[in-house]
């Protein structure tokens, strides 16, 4: 029996309970979000590559605040753009992250 999530609207064209869920070649970025950044590669249900991602020193975050652009330039955004924007170049076509919130 496929796991019932209470509240959660099934996704436009989900399969239907129970129906065979078909392999893709389909080649996904995961992203556990943070300035440390989680991330794993997976195609056919394999990991490619896997590691964490440094967004930020304390530093750097420190310099950005004194700076002034902690909402208008985040270094951290920039560097996960960077990454993301190579995965695709890559072959990506996919990318799954949990939505979080970035704090200083």
């Amino acid at each position: 029996m496929p796991l019932q999530v209470p509240g959660v609207a099934p996704q436009i064209g989900a399969a239907p309970p129970g129906a065979p869920i078909p392999l893709t070649t389909m080649k996904t970025l995961l992203l556990d979000l943070g300035t440390r950044t989680g991330w794993a590669v997976l195609e056919d249900g394999l990991i490619l590559n896997s590691g964490t991602l440094l967004l930020a020193t304390e530093d750097a975050l420190a310099h950005q605040r004194r700076a002034g652009q902690e909402r208008t330039f985040d270094v951290r955004f920039a560097r996960l753009y960077a990454f993301i924007s190579q995965q695709v170049k890559d072959g990506t076509s996919r990318v799954v992250f949990e939505d979080v919130l970035f704090s200083n």
